[in-house]
This record gives structure tokens, C-alpha cells and sequence, in this order.
């Protein structure tokens, strides 16, 4: 069963990126393209072989990801 504030929709208006780790068993890929679907002009973003402690573990990878988000928000503006 999928978390209430991931049925409904969600307040969040900024540009948003969705991270995840394709083997996460706390946040699975599909609750995770889920509040994407939920985020108005989210964008889904699934880090391989990754897990829920993907951020510590990848850092960089992370970091990445982060800043081409930034850049592409930053040229649609």
C-alpha cells in the first residue's frame, strides 16, 4: 500500500528531481515514479544498482545529477 502523501497529489511547485536507487526496498522505483507523477514537471532520475542510502554511498553520482537538473531548470528560465 502506497503512503497517503504519495496517493495524493503534491503541494510542491519548484522544479523538482526525483532521486532513487533501482534497489531501494524503502522507496521502491515505483513509489518513487509515483510522486513524480504526483509533482507537477517533475523529472525521475534512477540511479543503478543503488539503494536507499544511495546519497552517502554515491556521493558524486548524486552530486552529478543535482547539477544537471540545476542547469537544465536554470535554461528553461
Amino acid at each position: 500500500m502506497l503512503p497517503e502523501s504519495v496517493r495524493s497529489k503534491v503541494p510542491i511547485r519548484a522544479p523538482t528531481l526525483v532521486l532513487n536507487g533501482d534497489e531501494d526496498p524503502i522507496c521502491p522505483p515505483a513509489v518513487a515514479r509515483l510522486l513524480c507523477e504526483r509533482i507537477p514537471g517533475a523529472r525521475a532520475q534512477v540511479l543503478r544498482g543503488a539503494t536507499h542510502d544511495f546519497a552517502h554511498k554515491r556521493p558524486d553520482e548524486v552530486a552529478e545529477a543535482i547539477r544537471r537538473h540545476i542547469v537544465a531548470v536554470s535554461h528553461r528560465h
